[in-house]
């Protein structure tokens, strides 16, 4: 669920991504022109869409989605402090792209319905904020590929390319509420066909002398939010490492030669770039 308010452009719009996986359906929701209106912005919370999407701070954070047979109700306790991209060697990723960013792993609570059928959530979560401006025109490529296996073990990665021309290399292990830096990795996406959708992928992780491969298993097709001239794919996954088995996210985007132009997406491929509710 991703809400992002742009009163600098225009009259004020907020951009929604949000998406959805259940065993029988894909959920996807994307609108980057939504006016915003007064009370969408107070000192603990901010709406879109007339109740489309909530998000409120209250010592926990709160997301709250509603639209038709939809509806989603979470709640997160941090973990940890959040943590930032840090600015030394990672060029246009935090002077254009996520600047003032964090992210943090915690626990969440709550139900998601999806046409008729109600799930009750419990399990660990990932959460992110960032303050400024946003190019998205920016962002040739980037793979970002979080895994959350419980408290006692997560792992972030993300590379990134961007306009200037340099990759970006940032990663995190997260135990219990430690938190370390790591280069020490790599990404391999799966990419479809289309040159768009992704299969999830691979990270293989060396740490304490040891190699940990992680795979990345969609678990639905995966969702194609268009911002901006910039296809960001998202994709739920299974991860397995070893005996540990978790939950995380295949996101990438691909656009290393600057284009423009709708993505072709097709029937048979693994992503959905239009809105709607979707067999999984």
């Amino acid at each position: 669920l991703r809400m992002s308010q742009e009163p600098n452009r225009g009259p004020g719009y907020t951009t929604v991504w949000l998406n959805v996986w259940t065993p029988q359906h894909v959920y996807k929701h994307t609108d980057d022109a939504i006016p915003m209106k007064a009370g969408d912005v107070t000192k603990t919370s901010i709406n879109a869409g007339d109740g489309l999407c909530r998000y409120e701070y209250d010592g926990k954070h709160h997301w709250a989605v509603n639209d038709g047979e939809v509806e989603v109700r979470l709640a997160m306790q941090d973990h940890h402090p959040g943590f930032g991209y840090y600015a030394a060697g990672n060029g246009s990723l935090v002077t254009e792209t996520a600047k003032h960013h964090i992210e943090a792993t915690g626990h969440i609570t709550g139900s998601v319905r999806v046409e008729g059928k109600t799930y009750q959530v419990a399990g660990t979560g990932w959460r992110d904020h960032s303050w400024g401006v946003r190019n998205w025109r920016g962002v040739l490529v980037h793979r970002f590929f979080p895994a959350m296996f419980g408290r006692e073990f997560n792992f972030f990665g993300i590379t990134f390319v961007g306009m200037d021309g340099k990759m970006a290399r940032l990663g995190l292990v997260i135990r219990d509420d430690t938190v370390m830096a790591t280069k020490d990795f790599d990404i391999l996406a799966y990419m479809d066909e289309d040159g768009v959708s992704n299969r999830g992928g691979r990270v293989t992780l060396r740490l304490d002398g040891k190699t940990h491969v992680m795979e990345f298993e969609l678990l639905g097709k995966c969702a194609i939010s268009l911002h901006k001239d910039c296809p960001c794919v998202d994709g739920m996954c299974k991860v397995t490492m070893g005996d540990k088995v978790g939950v995380g996210v295949a996101e990438t985007t691909h656009r290393a030669q600057g284009g423009n132009l709708r993505p072709a997406v097709f029937p048979h491929s693994t992503g959905i770039l239009e809105n709607g509710i979707f067999a999984a």
